[in-house]
């Protein structure tokens, strides 16, 4: 996986919404608009963004948009997105090679769950069908550090993952995108090689960036760049084969 939101005032917060296929930022109370071309679909009401046609990368308002599942914030008063934890596994897999059979059999390899490979992350090449044992990776954001740029721990079920992990996050509120008027704190990027949805993180997206890989120029893809803001990068590399 490529792991590696304060509310905002009424009068300073971006309205996004989509119009012929394009998407409509307007700021400010009563309004300026500008469009942009990247053909992705998002809106927010205050600090809540929802998106569509981002690659599995959706966000969500309710319980209701997640099949009744949760609907949490990434970060307070951030993007929402729903939460699905996959269920631990209750016996070995035949024909695996198992670590755990049930969770109790982690006590004594990190701790953590036993869950099934075939409900766990996967980018690329031959799964084996085998249970693994799968701790947090964080508590807080605090514990994110370590990583390579700002970080914070996203809850359990965020993107599948069955236990919490750190997530690079440049921002954490629409209020943090302050480069350019009507700027959103969106997921960015998506690895298509992902077997679930695996963003590049939280970054900023002004009017024309992208969100995904589908609005920058065929064979490039959608990332956040050093300064946490959306762009398109050079090049597609192949899933692993």
């Amino acid at each position: 996986m490529r792991f590696l939101l304060l509310l905002v005032a009424p009068l300073t917060c971006a309205a996004i919404v989509a119009c012929n296929g394009n998407v409509i930022i307007t700021t400010g109370a009563g309004g300026s608009s500008s469009t942009t071309s990247t053909g992705a679909t998002q809106s927010t009401t205050g600090s809540q963004s929802t998106s569509t046609g981002t690659g599995g990368l959706h966000g969500c308002q309710s319980s209701a948009d997640c099949g009744g599942k949760p609907c949490a914030a990434l970060t307070p008063g951030g993007f929402q997105v729903c939460l699905t934890v996959p269920p631990e596994a209750t016996a070995c897999q035949m024909m695996g090679t198992d670590q755990c059979c049930t969770t109790a059999d982690c006590a004594t390899k990190g701790g953590g769950g036993c869950f099934g490979s075939q409900n766990l992350q996967f980018c690329g090449g031959a799964q084996l069908q085998s249970n693994q044992c799968v701790a947090d990776g964080c508590t807080s954001d605090a514990d994110c550090v370590k990583n390579v740029g700002p970080a914070i721990c996203a809850p359990a079920g965020a993107f599948n993952s069955p236990k919490r992990f750190c997530l690079t996050a440049y921002c954490k509120t629409d209020a943090d995108c302050t480069a350019k008027p009507g700027g959103a704190c969106l997921l960015i990027g998506n690895n298509d090689c992902c077997k679930f949805a695996s963003p590049d993180g939280l970054g900023c997206v002004y009017s024309g960036d992208c969100v995904k890989n589908t609005d920058c120029p065929m064979g490039d893809s959608c990332t956040i760049d050093p300064t946490g803001r959306s762009m398109c990068k050079q090049g597609v590399g192949a899933c692993p084969g």
